[in-house]
């Protein structure tokens, strides 16, 4: 059984260059770090040339503060194009979505993002969660915190494992 860990940050980019420490941070302590453009833009709006221009800045600034480049890519919003995934392949990256989205960004509280979670927990499943930093001008990842360690306990007392999304593409 495997529950996915470690959370992919799917990094927007303009956010990364102003929280270095964290990016560093990330990578120091085993997490893998995800490519999710330099502006969270709306992909299907963009030419193909635009979409990996972003891909690439972003994995370039992820490269130069974490010495390592991503290896997969989240589309904003889970918005993808023709052109995208495509795109994140020729900059190295796997496209990637979740398979299960909890709504966290409209805050409703740990409880509910508590049973959310759990009411989609299966094997395989891609937990998408939001850390309060995205585009909202007062950022608050409170009730992601707070519901976390319970996500996490039911996860592990059902015997899922909790891998990167990296290792769970290989298995």
């Amino acid at each position: 059984n495997v529950a996915v860990r470690s959370r992919v940050e799917a990094l927007q980019a303009q956010a990364a260059a102003r929280n270095e420490v964290t990016v560093e941070r990330i990578v120091r302590e085993g997490h893998e770090l995800g490519n999710h453009t330099w502006d969270h833009g709306a992909l299907p709006l963009r030419t193909a040339s635009t979409i990996r221009q972003s891909i690439r800045r972003t994995s370039d600034l992820v490269e130069r503060i974490a010495g390592q480049r991503p290896r997969v890519f989240r589309a904003p919003f889970g918005w993808r194009s023709p052109w995208s995934d495509r795109a994140a392949r020729r900059e190295g990256c796997e496209t990637v979505a979740w398979t299960v989205g909890v709504y966290d960004t409209d805050r409703p509280g740990a409880d509910a993002i508590v049973k959310r979670s759990i009411d989609g927990m299966s094997n395989g499943m891609i937990l998408l969660l939001h850390d309060g930093r995205s585009l909202d001008p007062s950022p608050d990842a409170s009730q992601v915190v707070a519901a976390l360690p319970r996500i996490l306990e039911e996860a592990q007392r059902r015997g899922l494992r909790l891998l990167t999304v990296s290792q769970l593409l290989a298995e």
